[in-house]
């Protein structure tokens, strides 16, 4: 057997052995749950929001929020997926529709782009206990669970090589070993900036040398992850660190889904499956069907082969150093999971020094919108990914280096297009009517030179400019 042959081959690494197929399939279980769950969530908010954040489509006659619409069809594949209704189909119907809908709904981002091989995973092996609805299966043999697991993590080690090449290595605050404390400090990305701010101005010195520390660690973990999966201490370090990342990340930093995914990753690669055999009963009741693992064999085959060749296109764009857009296989590598993520890199620790406050004014009195603080920290409106990536993101990176921040802001230009979608969202939210006014404030600040230069000044913003507009007019 095919699987059998490539798991021998995996023996001469420390990557570890799948164990009894009914446990694992518990333990996929367990983890398909936990996905289904983060996906119902997320698409959820954005079909909240979508109904307010987007313009209505006319179809025969009728006004329709198609975008509300396809992001509740995510979410009732993420519930289907979660509480086991026809699990195999909706982590299929992922698998194909999810990395697309996020592009198209701008909310595509690096937590999204991790799961796509994930709903691969669990729409060829079996998950079928804790399940509502399932045909019985017999579990898929050890051999072919442990080489999906495999293809999950040459996934991962590609994402993080490239990401490391193209941009880590090209980033003066990367090489510099800033980017940690940079990203703590940071009001927009840190969650205890302002414990880490107090940190800077009491003892620099200790907080540089934790930073240059974090940033050595992750460079070493990026670069080597599978050739040290070829000795037991490289293998015990790719864990614990995976480990360290993804927690400290959850606990550390403002980055939506993304902890939560790769905290899957590592337990589904890394956790023995033997900590899972609470997680009921390996089948449903009922007359199992097929020879043992011989369904999931006629699916996993091809979905190996195909993801496998994926990421042999993929490795060869990463040696051969090309940017997302110059790549060969694109647009395939996108919707595939396979892009380059430039992430934690010049432009996003800079987003802390440039931020927008809105204000509703009504009867003479301003009212904050709970979108930027004036602090440049984030407010409730970034509990959704539509908010986040299709206009906060977005509108803060295009503010860096912007020299005339007035003129960016002034009408027909992407700073007032960026102000009025909020203002629009925010009036629809809240069921207006009438017309309504917003004051909109920009603030700078030197908070990434700041932190990068130990300094405990600059980090405060002052207003840049201002102006107001009117919506539901």
């Amino acid at each position: 057997m095919l699987a059998e042959r490539c798991s021998r081959l995996l023996d001469r690494t420390w990557f570890p052995p799948a164990g009894d197929p009914s446990l694992e399939a518990r333990k996929l279980a367990v983890l398909r749950i936990a996905t289904g769950f983060l996906v119902a969530w997320r698409n959820g908010a954005i079909a909240l929001d979508a109904r307010y954040f987007f313009e209505p489509t006319v179809l025969g006659g009728h006004s329709i929020q198609v975008q509300a619409a396809c992001a509740l069809v995510e979410c009732l594949l993420g519930v289907g997926l979660a509480v086991g209704v026809l699990p195999r189909t909706c982590a299929g119907v992922l698998l194909f529709t999810h990395a697309w809908f996020s592009a198209w709904t701008g909310t595509y981002n690096l937590g999204p782009m991790l799961l796509v091989p994930v709903f691969g995973a669990f729409a060829v092996l079996d998950t079928g206990c804790l399940a509502l609805a399932v045909r019985p299966r017999r579990p898929a043999p050890a051999p072919l669970v442990r080489l999906v697991y495999a293809t999950l993590f040459l996934a991962f080690a590609g994402w993080n090589l490239q990401a490391l090449l193209l941009y880590h290595l090209q980033d003066p605050s990367w090489l510099g070993g800033r980017t940690f404390m940079i990203m703590c400090t940071n009001s927009y990305l840190g969650v205890f900036y302002r414990a880490f701010r107090g940190w800077c101005a009491f003892s620099p010195g200790t907080l540089l040398a934790l930073s240059l520390a974090v940033v050595s660690l992750q460079t070493l973990f990026q670069a080597a992850m599978i050739p040290m999966m070829f000795t037991r201490w490289g293998a015990r370090y790719v864990m614990v660190w995976g480990w360290v990342f993804a927690l400290g990340s959850l606990l550390l930093l403002h980055l939506t889904l993304l902890p939560f995914v790769e905290i899957i990753y590592w337990a589904a690669l890394f956790l023995p499956a033997g900590w899972f055999g609470w997680a009921g009963r390996n089948q449903p009741s009922g007359p199992v069907h097929g020879k043992p693992g011989q369904s999931r064999c006629a699916a996993a085959i091809p979905f190996l082969l195909c993801y496998q060749a994926l990421l042999v296109l993929y490795y060869g764009n990463v040696i051969l150093r090309r940017p997302q857009g110059s790549r060969i296989g694109d647009p395939l590598l996108v919707y595939a999971g396979l892009v380059a993520p430039d992430v934690f890199n010049k432009t996003d620790l800079r987003m802390g020094d440039r931020w927008a406050v809105v204000f509703r004014v009504a009867g003479g009195r301003r009212e904050v919108v709970p979108f930027d603080g004036t602090d440049g920290s984030r407010l409730s409106f970034h509990g959704s990914d539509l908010l986040v990536f299709a206009n906060s993101i977005q509108w803060r990176r295009s503010m860096i280096g912007c020299g005339d921040l007035a003129a960016y802001h002034s009408p027909g230009h992407p700073g007032f297009a960026f102000a009025s979608q909020i203002a629009r969202f925010d009036y629809r939210r809240r069921g207006s009517t009438g017309s309504g006014e917003y004051l909109v404030t920009i603030y700078g600040s030197d908070a990434t030179d700041a932190a990068a230069g130990l300094q405990t000044a600059g980090f405060e913003g002052t207003p840049a400019t201002s102006f107001t507009l009117v919506v539901g007019r």
